[in-house]
Formats: C-alpha cells, structure tokens, sequence
C-alpha cells in the first residue's frame, strides 16, 4: 500500500476542487439565478458556493474511498441531476419540449377565396378624441 503524505492529498484535494468543483457547480449557479425572485445574483452565489461546497466533499470522500477515478463522473452527475430537479418546472419544460410547454394553436385556416368579405371594424378614435369629450 502506498502512503502519501498529508500535504500530498492535501494538494491533491485542492487541484480536484479547482478543476472539478468550481466548473461542476455554475449549472446549479444558473439554477439559483433563474430561482431567484429578488436579487438573482446574489442567489446565484449563493448556489454556486454550496454546491462548490458540496462537490468538493464528494471529491474527498471519492479519494477516501480509494475510488478517486471515478470522482469526477460521480460528482458531475449528481450535482447536475440535483441542478435538473431544482429546476423550476416550467423551465424544465421549455429546455424538454422547446420554447415552451403548451401546445401552439393551430393557424386559423381560410379558404380561399373567401366567400364573403370579412365585416370592418369602425375607425379607432385617437386617444385625445376618447378623453377630450370629442365628438361634441
């Protein structure tokens, strides 16, 4: 068994939070940003810190474990399976089913030609003439 040294997994920890943790974290960053109903940025670091937190730890317990090989692929799959269902539904919807959740309405369909000749609206009056006490 290989022993390393304390400042060795200490490093080692460090190197994995840095290039793992901190880019694993910014979809959940998104997630508090489009969760938030006031002060979305601040929401959004909020987010990123625990989940930086939160992949961080996975790491350490993934070199721990022995199973440091796999810590990457753990923690990007569990953090971004927990940043899907923080998702709001609504937006879940509109990144599963396109622009958005609803079905579009069908485009009324004329004949053509039409068979009779569509009724005119009456002219609009301008917003002065409707406030002003015009026509007299």
């Amino acid at each position: 068994m290989i022993d390393f040294p304390d400042w060795f997994v200490a490093l080692l920890v460090a190197a994995l939070v840095l290039g793992g943790a901190i880019p694993v974290s910014v979809p959940l960053a998104a997630v508090g940003y489009v969760r938030a109903r006031r002060h979305p940025y601040w929401n959004a670091l909020w987010y990123w810190t625990w989940s930086t937190v939160l992949s961080a730890a996975i790491m350490a317990a993934c070199v721990g474990l022995r199973i440091f090989f796999v810590a990457a692929i753990l923690d990007c799959a569990l953090l971004w399976t927990l940043a899907w269902f923080l998702l709001p539904p609504e937006r879940r919807a509109r990144l599963q089913y396109g622009r958005t959740a609803r079905p579009q309405p069908m485009p009324y369909a004329v004949p053509y030609p039409m068979p009779h000749p569509m009724p005119q609206a009456p002219p609009q009056q301008f917003h002065a003439q409707q406030y002003a006490g015009w026509p007299r």
